[in-house]
């Protein structure tokens, strides 16, 4: 659905019902990309899952499937790793193995999930909700391959910096008394961060930390676009825009310059890579056929 086309609700009520809420909580993290400790895990959604965890007195293992925050492709994987899924790194390969197919042991948004079901934004997180509630009952539009008791509905709030996990139970469920906590956190882990003033300009070379490219953009800028986070050789981590779209990748050498106080970065091509190695070696770089012609052109009577 389009993300202005969509409702969700759902009735809280004292009475006991068949199902009942057994734990919720929400977590924050950093607003800043240059403040995170990884780009490859939501530490918000790590804090929620350890206190709707205790709440609840249930571990990971116990949950029979799961609703998780998968506006872009990434995000379901990594909310399977923040909620204790499976361990850090092994995601991908669980969804490879079909761990988390309908099928599998712990299904993963059986609904379709945001990128099939659709992403109403204000609506998501309560349909997410919903989409457990009706798992639970056997009512959805979905069927699951074994009979669910447990379901956990894990949301993410704007750059993955608050978020939300709700546990829902059958009443018919068993007592359990497990525990839960995401790996310690200590500043000494997170990754080092050099500051500067805005107005410094940025060195003239860099690696692509990570990147995106917008194809619906802002006024004033023109699709694709590609935004990157660039660590110059002096450290800094710095946004820069890319003058290409092409050649992206994580990893990557750029070069970045700066125009009107607006950071740009180009990517190195293998060419350029061969002709700096060749330089470094020899002292000089080698002239292209191309530019020989020109030169010959220029040197003839």
């Amino acid at each position: 659905s389009p993300i202005t086309d969509g409702a969700a609700a759902a009735i809280l009520t004292a009475e006991k019902t068949d199902l009942f809420i057994s734990g919720i909580g929400q977590g924050t993290g950093p607003v800043s990309l240059r403040e995170r400790d990884s780009f490859s895990s939501f530490r918000a959604t790590q804090i929620a899952a350890a206190r709707a965890y205790q709440m609840a007195a249930l571990s990971p293992r116990e949950i029979d499937f799961a609703e998780v925050h998968d506006a872009f492709t990434p995000f379901e994987i990594i909310s399977t790793e923040d909620l204790g899924f499976f361990p850090p790194g092994r995601g991908g390969r669980a969804a490879e193995q079909g761990k988390t197919s309908i099928d599998g042991p712990l299904p993963i948004n059986p609904s379709g999930g945001l990128k099939s079901r659709g992403h109403p934004v204000g609506a998501s997180g309560v349909a997410q909700v919903v989409e457990a509630a009706w798992g639970l009952r056997g009512s959805a539009g979905w069927k699951l391959q074994r009979e669910a008791k447990r379901a956990l509905a894990q949301s993410t709030g704007g750059l993955g910096a608050n978020n939300f996990v709700t546990i829902l139970e059958r009443t018919d469920s068993r007592a359990a008394k497990s525990f839960w906590s995401p790996a310690p956190f200590s500043p000494e882990r997170r990754r080092p961060v050099s500051r500067r003033p805005q107005t410094a300009a940025p060195a003239e070379e860099g690696r692509i930390e990570t990147f995106t490219v917008l194809y619906v953009t802002p006024d004033g800028f023109l699709p694709p676009l590609a935004l990157a986070l660039i660590r110059d050789r002096q450290g800094a981590l710095f946004m820069a825009q890319g003058e290409d779209v092409s050649h992206l990748k994580i990893g990557r050498e750029v070069y970045v310059r700066q125009i009107g106080g607006r950071n740009l970065f180009t990517v190195k091509s293998h060419l350029t890579k061969v002709r700096e190695a060749l330089k470094k070696l020899l002292g000089r770089v080698p002239r292209l056929p191309a530019e020989r012609k020109r030169l010959a052109k220029k040197e003839a009577p």
